[in-house]
C-alpha cells in the first residue's frame, strides 16, 4: 500500500490494516499475509504493532 507523503504519519495504513484483518475473521479467514520491503522499518513496525511477525525471508541477487 502506498501513502502520499502529506497524509503519511496519519494512521492510514493501521486503520486498512486493522479493517481487513476484522473482513477476514469475519469470512472464517484463520491467516493473514502480506509482503514488505525490508527497508521500510517504519512500515513494519506498525505492522508488528498490529500482531503482524516476520514468517519467510526472500533472498535475491541484484545483477
Amino acid at each position: 500500500m502506498y501513502v502520499v507523503p502529506e497524509h503519511r504519519g496519519k494512521g492510514l495504513n493501521k486503520a486498512v490494516i486493522e479493517h481487513l484483518i476484522d473482513w477476514s475473521k469475519s469470512k472464517g479467514i484463520c491467516d493473514f499475509y502480506l509482503d514488505v520491503y525490508s527497508e521500510n522499518v517504519s512500515v513494519i513496525k506498525v505492522y508488528e504493532k498490529l500482531g503482524l511477525r516476520s514468517s519467510l525471508v526472500e533472498m535475491k541477487l541484484h545483477l
